[in-house]
């Protein structure tokens, strides 16, 4: 485990004479661990000015440390660092259709035959291209989370994001429970063009995803 793992750089000093030069009166993290030996406590306090370090101490003991960073982004990390980033997950080997509908009522819809085929059946019937479907669905299933925008938004929210009405609706239904997974794709953020607010229409949060990684 990472705490298992991790290692002083060194000691800096065997007596802590002001706890809060070092950031360990209100530390970054408290990580309390249950080992063979018995409950600990680790202190995480500031970062050095001099090196990309933080100051530790154990618990109530005296010594002061010093512990590379990147071992303890682990524990400093806020709790979006520990969520999902993956907004619908896609099997495209069992998926048998795909609808895109547009905010102006525009639908393009495909339906599975077999397994390697794939028709177009609105807004006209014809064959379609079975890579061009799976790219779609390969690209959908792509799309991840690159910030977590708001995790219970008001219906005034949902207008802002351009979610009460999306830009596009996809859906995507699937052979083995018959289930569908849809996701609202709103607005592009103001003032960040490269990005777009999507939803999945079952669940309250709003995500930024990058407008690039869209089906178009």
């Amino acid at each position: 485990s990472k705490l298992s793992k991790f290692e002083s750089k060194r000691m800096i000093s065997d007596k802590i004479e002001k706890p809060a030069d070092f950031g360990l009166d209100k530390p970054a993290a408290t990580v309390t661990y249950v080992s063979d030996k018995g409950t600990g406590t680790i202190l995480v306090g500031s970062k050095s000015d001099v090196v990309a370090s933080n100051y530790v101490r154990r618990g109530e003991a005296e010594s002061l440390y010093m512990v590379e960073s990147y071992q303890l982004d682990v524990f400093t990390s806020d709790l979006n660092s520990f969520r999902d980033k993956k907004v619908i997950n896609i099997d495209t080997e069992v998926t048998n259709g795909l609808k895109v509908v547009a905010k102006d009522g525009t639908t393009r819809e495909f339906k599975r035959l077999d397994k390697d085929k794939w028709e177009l059946t609105s807004p006209v019937k014809m064959k379609a291209s079975a890579d061009a479907v799976k790219n779609m669905l390969t690209a959908l299933g792509g799309v991840w989370v690159e910030e977590f925008a708001n995790d219970a938004p008001s219906p005034k929210d949902l207008t802002t994001y351009g979610l009460d009405k999306p830009e596009h609706t996809v859906s995507v239904s699937f052979e083995k429970d018959g289930g569908t997974r849809t996701l609202l794709v709103g607005k592009k953020k103001q003032g960040d063009e490269g990005r777009v607010y999507v939803k999945r229409d079952n669940v309250d949060h709003v995500y930024l995803v990058s407008a690039s990684s869209l089906v178009d």
